[in-house]
């Protein structure tokens, strides 16, 4: 595992697309702020600034970035890992756990996808079986869709997920 970790490539290029996990929506209980709705969270990666078009996801509106705010006050721009608010051109009905991305690379809503893990489960994942896999801000059921083989603890492999539909 050790090795794994220090010897990793990371995709530079998807390090550059906008990805904004919205950990809280901010309306303040101030009369004199009544109007104010920012979106906080944690640049995940990518840039951001103030006259962007943006994408909500899982929504996917579009409206413009018309401030950003940080500890230290006001700001043009941003980039991963800053945490910031970023307030809106609209009212858009966002969430926790919703994303902001750049228009042009916004990801694709997907109900199967491959991953590379590391299992550090006391107990082999099974072919079949439901977990809990965390999606910015949220936990979503996924089920290993193929599997050759079991995976035992301490363990890196790739696998394939599916997401069953929201009844299940």
């Amino acid at each position: 595992l050790m090795d794994t970790l220090e010897t990793i490539e990371i995709d530079t290029q998807a390090a550059s697309e906008l990805r904004f996990p919205v950990q809280l929506v901010n309306r303040p209980p101030m009369p004199e702020l009544a109007d104010f709705r920012g979106y906080m969270g944690r640049i995940a990666s990518g840039r951001v600034k103030v006259g962007q078009e943006v994408a909500i996801l899982p929504a996917g509106r579009r409206t413009k970035v018309t401030g950003i705010a940080t500890f230290g006050g006001e700001i043009q721009s941003a980039f991963a890992p800053q945490s910031v608010t970023i307030t809106l051109a609209e009212d858009v009905d966002i969430s926790r756990g919703d994303m902001i991305t750049g228009v042009d690379d916004a990801p694709a809503p997907r109900k199967e996808f491959e991953a590379t893990l590391c299992w550090m489960s006391q107990h082999p994942m099974r072919a079949g079986a439901k977990y809990l896999l965390r999606h910015t801000t949220r936990k979503v059921k996924a089920i290993v869709s193929n599997i050759e083989y079991r995976i035992d603890p301490n363990t890196m492999a790739i696998k394939e997920f599916s997401l069953p539909d929201a009844k299940s």
